[in-house]
């Protein structure tokens, strides 16, 4: 397996035992989950770019037209009865793991 290989492997990764998968923002999402008002907002928004399916595909795709806080509430409403504090702390572990830059010595030696 090449390098470039394990890297997209890096891509998605999964979510504990969960079913859920999370994938790495780019920049350009960071900063609009930044321009977003409200710490709650963030989350959500964070949550509907983040969230995969095993394959690495967006689980919820942002309708076109549609504002960042407005798909932020969008991920809200459809997260707001099944999402639990336990399940965020594993889903924001997971984007940590994923945010944490890999050691070239562990990627030649996987």
């Amino acid at each position: 397996m090449s390098v470039f290989e394990r890297l997209a492997k890096r891509r998605h990764l999964p979510v504990g035992d969960t079913g859920l998968h999370v994938r790495e923002q780019t920049f350009g999402e960071v900063r609009r989950i930044g321009n977003v008002d409200g710490d709650m907002a963030k989350t959500w928004l964070t949550l509907g770019f983040s969230l995969v399916d095993a394959a690495g595909e967006r689980l919820v795709v942002q309708p076109e037209g549609m504002s960042d806080p407005e798909f932020a509430v969008l991920i809200e409403n459809m997260l707001q009865d099944v999402m639990t504090p336990a399940l965020l702390h594993q889903i924001t572990d997971a984007l940590t793991k994923l945010a944490k830059p890999i050691s070239t010595e562990a990627l030649v030696k996987n």
